[in-house]
């Protein structure tokens, strides 16, 4: 295909498609570069959004944690020094609840005859005992009002808020459930505490928070991330906040519906781990981090995502800036070729079209006069010393 192009040509085509081979090669590089740093910005700014959340979250649980954890050593200590009275409890609960805004449900229980032996003098008395006497009330505050429920002993038994810091001794976060007040769906979240006598479990103090205030946070725009959202998770998975209502209490697959299988499991063994992960979507750039609460507790995760076109943008800029200076240089270049070839090409025509006439006996041709030290000037000088010897010959 080359032979049928003349030396300018070829000179233009060969030169021309270094230029470009070389300059994709480049873009290519430099746009993966680029989309990798755009990316490490991204994720930056999602952890950062994340760690604000994650503190705004610890801060607003942290509440419930101290009251709990505090009733658990008060009522560690009655029991230490014999003043478990179950009318004294029951004030401190109700005064406790009154005055935490935060806090909607208080439930203390206790093993079997564990608080002060005498489960048997209130079986079945009306409304705070089941049929065993067994000190485990449930106080629910709803608006203004405070209303104690018994807590049946096969509900105790079977949850895992009981069983969990029997078993490790240590607090415990359930898993959040969705819960309406007043009309309002709203995600609840238990944070237990268990009550030790001389090192032995007796029983478990208990805060039900409402996570309205995380639902709130959620719902905030973000002037940082324009278009994205903040989603949290619980350890299992469950969708405790969401931008979008609709979502909560939901599994965190209901918002992973365009994702593989695959990556839906990485995601969840993720969260349930309390692992960092990162999902790069064609829509969104997703960092889930994870919310440690303390050492023995299950992690939660908040999940930052940023629209791809932000993450992407700059990449997109710097590509394009690129594509542009190259649209410049290949017609700078085609120029600078094109009076180059000209400027080789036109003195080989001449002593080209010189030759065929001395070829066709036109002796008395002039032979141009090249006077460049280059293989073109030689090959000048040469060709003038042959038609001179022709003449000398002929003449």
């Amino acid at each position: 295909m080359l032979d049928a192009l003349g030396l300018r040509a070829k000179i233009f085509v060969l030169v021309t498609a270094v230029v470009i081979v070389s300059f994709m090669t480049t873009a290519w590089v430099v746009t993966i570069k680029t989309v990798d740093m755009a990316k490490e910005e991204a994720f930056n700014l999602a952890a950062e959004t994340a760690d604000k959340y994650k503190n705004e979250i610890k801060a607003e649980l942290q509440g419930a944690r101290v009251t709990s954890e505090t009733l658990s050593t008060v009522f560690e200590t009655l029991k230490t020094h014999n003043l478990t009275s179950r009318h004294m409890m029951n004030d401190i609960l109700q005064k406790a609840l009154k005055n935490k805004e935060y806090i909607t449900i208080l439930c203390i229980a206790y093993m079997p005859n564990a608080l002060d032996g005498k489960d048997h003098q209130y079986a079945g008395v009306k409304p705070a005992y089941s049929p065993s006497g067994r000190y485990a009330l449930y106080w629910n505050k709803l608006g203004s009002r405070i209303e104690l429920e018994p807590l049946p002993d096969k509900d105790i038994e079977a949850s895992d808020w009981w069983n969990v810091p029997k078993t490790t001794k240590h607090e415990f976060i359930t898993d959040p459930y969705l819960y309406h007040i007043q009309g309002h769906p709203v995600m609840l979240a238990s944070l237990v505490f268990p009550i030790l006598y001389q090192g032995e479990f007796i029983g478990i103090i208990a805060s039900d928070i409402a996570l309205d205030k995380l639902q709130e946070m959620v719902s905030r725009k973000n002037t940082h991330i324009s278009g994205g959202y903040t989603q949290i998770f619980s350890n299992s998975g469950s969708i405790v906040a969401h931008s979008d209502k609709r979502y909560l209490g939901k599994n965190i697959s209901e918002t992973l519906a365009s994702s593989d299988s695959q990556t839906v499991n990485e995601v969840k063994d993720a969260i349930k781990n309390g692992k960092t992960y990162v999902l790069s979507g064609n829509d969104f750039y997703t960092v889930y981090t994870p919310i440690h609460f303390s050492e023995v507790t299950r992690p939660w995760s908040v999940a930052v995502s940023i629209p791809m076109a932000d993450v992407l943008q700059r990449a997109n800029y710097i590509r394009n800036y690129i594509i542009a200076v190259f649209a410049f240089f290949v017609v700078l270049l085609a120029i600078v070729l094109y009076l180059l070839t000209r400027s080789l090409t036109q003195p080989i025509r001449q002593l080209a079209d010189a030759a065929r006439e001395l070829g066709e006996g036109n002796f008395n041709v002039e032979m141009p006069l090249i006077k460049s030290n280059d293989e073109i000037g030689m090959l000048s000088r040469t060709f003038r010393s042959m038609v001179a010897e022709i003449d000398s010959l002929i003449g």
